[in-house]
């Protein structure tokens, strides 16, 4: 960091808005509510990856918070059977539109979360809502399908792929935490 850099730094310590970051060519600092953040400045984006049809699910995928594992279940699913955690997700499989991509948030991304009723809204909002911090937004990847975002992975799901009574396939996804 060179002096002018350590001045901005200097102000942005005394400033109350989190969110702000500085970078050098090697580092970021990020200031946010709960700290000061110093990372590599790694401006490459993790590399997408595409799951083309069913029979990929069988693989497992690694993403930047943990492996993505896959699971079909035929017939219909009772909410007794659903695991309530982050680490879970559930969908229609037949509302689901290959090819599947796991990647990067991006500017603008919006969905529709599930118990919205319909109502988009942008990820940027949803990630504020849920207190989490730019340094921690950068990992968080996405589960889209050819239609839009399903999952922000480990935080909310859909409303439009949302399994019901009428679901016949099942399509579980896990996390498994590094």
């Amino acid at each position: 960091f060179n002096e002018e850099q350590i001045c901005a730094f200097m102000e942005l310590c005394n400033s109350t808005n989190p969110g702000k970051h500085l970078t050098s060519p090697e580092y970021k600092i990020l200031f946010e509510r709960n700290g000061v953040y110093i990372t590599e400045n790694n401006t490459t984006k993790s590399e997408e990856i595409y799951i083309n049809s069913e029979e990929e699910l069988q693989h497992s995928y690694s993403t930047a918070i943990g492996t993505l594992e896959f699971q079909i279940h035929n017939g219909t699913i009772s909410t007794k059977e659903i695991i309530k955690e982050p680490t879970y997700a559930y969908f229609d499989l037949d509302k689901v539109e290959f090819p599947l991509k796991i990647r990067n948030i991006q500017s603008g991304d919006r969905m529709k979360p599930f118990g919205m009723k319909g109502c988009s809204k942008l990820v940027s909002d949803i990630l504020n809502d849920a207190k989490i911090n730019s340094y921690e937004r950068e990992k968080i990847p996405l589960l889209c399908d050819s239609n839009g975002i399903m999952w922000i992975i480990g935080l909310r799901a859909c409303e439009e792929l949302r399994v019901t009574t009428q679901t016949q396939r099942v399509l579980i996804v896990k996390t498994l935490c590094p």
